[in-house]
């Protein structure tokens, strides 16, 4: 597999939130996330569930291979990030405004690394981290491994020992990243439940749950918890869990925000509709403009005429004779957005 098929979109859409998935050490963007008894691919999956709304899904690697050598997971972040705003990708990934990485393993590290010493490329965007037996403060294997990597000299898997100074380093940066609000980064931890063949756990509980609440995936190995066979597995399940939860996927939250426009929008035609003291007609006001910016801000992608009419609503300055709200935007404007408003808010199930 070439870095480029290993950073490669599965699903491209119009939608504010692109979900990408980071593979772990000694892994690729295709055989980390395969289920090998079924085929089923998670990338695949989360892109064909009608439940995330058409989200984008993006695949992102690093160079992670034994032969790796001295290359460290501060050069793997580097590697992600240059993917990710390459502009041979038709969109680049970072453009999205919702970026949620699926992370395993060293993944999360990686993903950690890359907000850490590259906070500027992800001011003013919505950042989750799904971490997936991620070893934040590192793995006992590494230790019982790590005379074979010294001699190999494999930079990434030393750097995965208990304790690690590396790993020490990037878990003080990255409690200060989550402690300054210096990003808007809201996570969830899913965790292996039993090791490989009766062994101990590749990642242990303390470990992988350090920054965020979690999870466990019953019957999971550490490289189960990233292969779900159906939609239906806890993985895929907790998944789209935290993307609604944590505003991600946003179309029912918009539906709701689309009925508390049309509930302003009465209020307001009720206030002009008798004599009303300038406050209440101010009020009413500010209402409708508050509720119609929390949808677009919602939206998440073009609902056409409703989208162009709340615009022009807000874009248009208030009327100065007190005999209309605004200017520019007429009573039979007004009364053609609350049609488009009902027959979208009316549509069965969530707007398509």
């Amino acid at each position: 597999m070439t870095s480029w098929q290993n950073n490669t979109w599965v699903h491209p859409s119009p939608s504010k939130t692109v979900f990408v998935f980071v593979h772990g050490i000694l892994s690729n963007s295709d055989g980390c996330w395969r289920n090998k008894k079924t085929g089923a691919y998670w990338p695949s999956l989360v892109a064909e569930d009608r439940n995330f709304e058409g989200a984008s899904v993006f695949v992102s690697g690093y160079t992670a291979s034994v032969g790796a050598g001295i290359y460290d997971a501060r050069d793997a972040a580097d590697e992600v990030l240059t993917r990710l705003k390459s502009t041979a990708l038709d969109p680049p990934p970072l453009s999205k405004d919702r970026l949620l990485f699926v992370c395993h393993s060293q993944g999360g590290i990686v993903v950690r690394e890359m907000l850490r010493s590259f906070p500027t490329k992800f001011t003013g965007k919505k950042v989750g981290l799904v971490l997936c037996g991620s070893p934040s403060w590192g793995s006992l294997w590494a230790k019982y491994l790590a005379p074979a990597v010294f001699l190999i000299r494999f930079r990434q898997a030393s750097a995965l020992k208990w304790g690690a100074g590396s790993l020490v380093d990037l878990d003080r940066a990255f409690l200060e990243l989550l402690h300054t609000r210096t990003l808007d980064i809201s996570g969830m931890c899913l965790i292996e439940t039993r090791g490989p063949l009766r062994l101990p756990k590749i990642v242990s509980e303390a470990s992988a749950t350090r920054y965020f609440p979690w999870k466990r995936i019953p019957r999971s190995t550490h490289g189960d918890i990233v292969k779900p066979n159906k939609p239906d597995h806890l993985s895929h399940e907790h998944l789209r869990q935290f993307a609604e939860e944590h505003g991600f996927l946003t179309q029912k939250q918009f539906k709701k925000a689309c009925m508390a426009i049309q509930y302003s929008m009465a209020t307001l035609n009720e206030v002009y509709a008798q004599p009303a003291a300038p406050q209440r007609r101010a009020a009413a006001i500010s209402e409708l403009r508050k509720t119609a910016n929390e949808a677009l801000n919602l939206a998440d992608k073009d609902y056409g005429r409703v989208q162009r009419q709340l615009s022009k609503m807000l874009e248009a300055p208030l009327d100065a004779s007190g005999r209309w709200a605004f200017s520019n935007f007429s009573r039979e404007d007004f009364d053609s957005l609350r049609k488009e408003l009902a027959a979208l808010v009316n549509q069965p199930g969530q707007p398509e």
